[in-house]
């Protein structure tokens, strides 16, 4: 068996490093971000990753035929020859005269990974970003294992980065879901359209000119005058991030950059399947994280669960020279392993785990840790690291908003299984992956209340697999008169990001006031919190105390 191994970051240390491995079947041994295995954010090359997913396929490097690199090899990059990425991502000495390195274009890496879960023989490829070796927005055709691109817009045309400023003229703590969010709390002010962006027969015009001169960072300087211009002569918001919604001028920014991209993107939409001669489409880049976008846009819609970024990159990279065969929607559970269940210790203890005793203990308004198995290779929480808790009462909102680092007034996902399926709109391929927002119906809205955004939407991961124990929890309410519906947020390690291991698990849920843990590497074990003690977590192996 030969092994392609995808590395995302590019030539040049990335903060968002990932590194991916398929076999010659295109088949996805692991994929792995760096944060995950260091258990913080870091800027460094993908080396742990790399080791983390050839530890995960139980391979070494002499199976590895090739290294393929998610992007161009950049002007700046120190990487000058192929042997340096090899050298910084681990190869071993032995190893550096045998290894092939392919770089492969950023949107192609991401187009890859986008049609590897469709399936389809031709589909329309949109591919919107916040920057890209040739523009950050393109038009494709994939037919017959080939990307022929049809149209490409300069940097000043990128929605992706119209909502990355408005973010950052919002201040700390605001990201682009953020916005996203902000702007129902907006959308009552129906804010007029500011002209930034938009599509004609012609193609995307944008407020800043179409200068393909102007880079990334010009084009940012651009939006935040035009962004403080449509504001007004009033000073940036002024409040911190989790009073947001209070702040009406935030609330109007933010929604006219959400509307804005929200009808760019629709409008791309049919010019690429119109181009494309197909109503199959595939939507890649950042924009594909846009839940409410992705949510409004006609079916039939596909995406990968990690739609862009170093593991998009990385898996996209990988894919374009081992694609797979047939194409169908990939397991997002190619993570790290959870690992053995802790021992009994000092304010906690360990028990079987009996869903339908954990049913009945989140049915009271308890919090429930999972982590079992593999974890999600993406940043979405698809039932293996995360927080559940009832959908049934919005005072716990704010509860699992500090369990989960969130900001309070951001909605929280559920995860379901099929049969939720009349309590909001269907969202077709998005919904294995949790990626588009679905408007609850009115069952769903009276069931649901916590569950439900500003705008009355939900945003919906059905649970295919079976076997594990959040789809015994599942099973367990619906058996007892319940939806089989439960909110879902991010189980964090104690710092940094989402948890990776148990033991990172158990020391983040006993450090963010979590009642329960389910763990172990099939779920099989339930860990009690003895609230009543005091919890210090260890300081992980080589932090300050």
């Amino acid at each position: 068996m030969t092994l392609v191994l995808g590395i995302g970051g590019g030539g040049t240390p990335s903060r968002d490093a990932a590194a991916c491995l398929v076999d010659d079947a295109g088949r996805v041994l692991a994929l792995v971000a760096e944060e995950r295995v260091a258990g913080a954010r870091c800027g460094s090359w993908p080396r742990r990753a790399v080791e983390r997913c050839l530890e995960l396929a139980d391979t070494r490097w002499p199976e590895v035929t090739v290294v393929a690199v998610g992007r161009r090899l950049p002007h700046d990059s120190p990487v000058r020859r192929p042997v340096d990425l090899l050298e910084r991502i681990g190869a071993p000495s032995r190893e550096l005269g045998r290894l092939k390195v392919e770089f492969v274009g950023s949107h192609e890496a991401l187009i890859a990974a986008a049609v590897g879960c469709c399936g389809a023989p031709q589909a329309a490829v949109l591919v919107a970003d916040a920057a890209g070796e040739d523009g950050p927005v393109s038009l494709w055709r994939w037919q017959e294992g080939q990307a022929q691109r049809l149209e490409v817009w300069p940097q000043t045309c990128s929605p992706g980065q119209l909502m990355d400023e408005t973010a950052r003229w919002m201040g700390p703590g605001i990201t682009p879901g953020a916005v996203a969010d902000l702007a129902a709390y907006g959308a009552h002010m129906v804010p007029p359209d500011p002209g930034w962006l938009r599509v004609g027969d012609d193609g995307m015009r944008s407020l800043l000119g179409a200068d393909a001169r102007i880079n990334h960072a010009v084009a940012a300087d651009l939006w935040q005058a035009r962004i403080a211009e449509f504001a007004g002569s009033g000073p940036r918001p002024d409040r911190p991030a989790r009073q947001l919604p209070m702040d009406r001028i935030a609330c109007r920014v933010a929604a006219a950059a959400q509307t804005t991209v929200a009808r760019v993107m629709q409008q791309l939409a049919a010019r690429a399947r119109r181009l494309a001669g197909t109503d199959v489409l595939c939507v890649a880049g950042s924009m594909a994280r846009n839940e409410h976008v992705m949510g409004r846009l006609e079916r039939p819609l596909f995406t990968a669960p990690v739609p862009d970024g170093a593991r998009g990159a990385a898996l996209g990279a990988a894919w374009t020279l081992s694609p797979p065969s047939p194409a169908q929607l990939m397991d997002p559970y190619r993570g790290s392993y959870a690992g053995l269940p802790p021992a009994p210790a000092t304010g906690r203890t360990r028990e079987a785990t009996d869903p339908a005793r954990v049913a009945e203990l989140l049915a009271s308004g308890q919090l429930v840790g999972v982590a079992w198995g593999r974890s999600e290779a993406g940043t979405r929480q698809l039932g293996h690291r995360t927080v559940l808790a009832t959908p049934t009462d919005r005072t716990i909102l704010g509860t699992l908003a500090r369990v989960s680092g969130a900001l309070p007034w951001r909605p929280a996902a559920v995860i379901a299984r099929h049969r939720a399926h009349l309590l909001w709109a269907e969202t077709g391929a998005l919904e294995p992956y949790g990626a588009g927002r679905a408007p609850l119906t009115e069952q769903g809205q009276t069931q649901l209340p916590a569950a439900a955004h500003r705008d009355g939407t939900v945003l919906p991961h059905l649970l295919v697999e079976t076997g594990s124990p959040v789809a015994a929890i599942l099973d367990a309410l619906e058996a007892g008169g319940q939806p089989p519906v439960l909110l879902t947020a991010p189980l964090a390690a104690p710092t940094g990001p989402l948890a990776e291991t148990t033991d990172q698990a158990v020391r983040g849920a006993g450090r963010h006031g979590l009642d329960l843990l389910v763990t172990g590497a099939a779920g099989e074990a339930l860990i009690r919190f003895d609230r009543s003690l005091p919890w210090r977590a260890a300081p992980a192996p080589g932090a300050r105390r």
